[in-house]
């Protein structure tokens, strides 16, 4: 149920098949440039808000793609079966949350990531607020 004041956000796939409603602001915001991130993106870091499993709600179909990061944690990555995208994850590192990747929110105002993981395999071109913390691992 929505509080008076909380804010929703959707987040969408690509064909718009798959989407998660969020409620409130998200727990943490962080990117990541692991070889994990990387490659379930497509892109040279991740971006993600995470949620409490209480505060989403999923509708559509999706498939699962089981596997372990590099950080050696557990992770499911929750795709459309129809366009391919990325949309939710869940790790056993967070047992009662959901990460959403930043993108696929059409808000421009998604909060920045609070620190990069595994900052030393960022390209070099990215650059992050002065104020992000960069960690090597997570």
């Amino acid at each position: 149920m929505t509080e008076p004041g909380e804010r929703l956000r959707t987040a969408r796939c690509g064909c718009g098949d798959l989407s998660v409603v969020t409620r409130g602001e998200p727990l943490d915001i962080y990117a990541c440039a692991c070889v994990t991130c990387r490659a379930r993106t497509g892109s040279a870091f991740s971006y993600a808000g995470l949620f409490r499993e209480s505060a989403i709600t999923i509708a559509g179909p999706f498939r699962l793609w089981r596997h372990q990061a590099e950080s050696g944690r557990a992770l499911e990555n929750a795709f459309c079966p129809s366009c391919g995208a990325g949309v939710f994850f869940r790790t056993a590192a967070w047992p009662d949350l959901v990460g959403v990747a930043a993108g696929c929110f059409a808000e421009q105002d998604f909060p920045k990531p609070r620190r990069l993981y595994w900052a030393a395999r960022r390209p070099g071109w990215l650059c992050l607020p002065a104020d992000t913390p960069l960690i090597d691992t997570q």
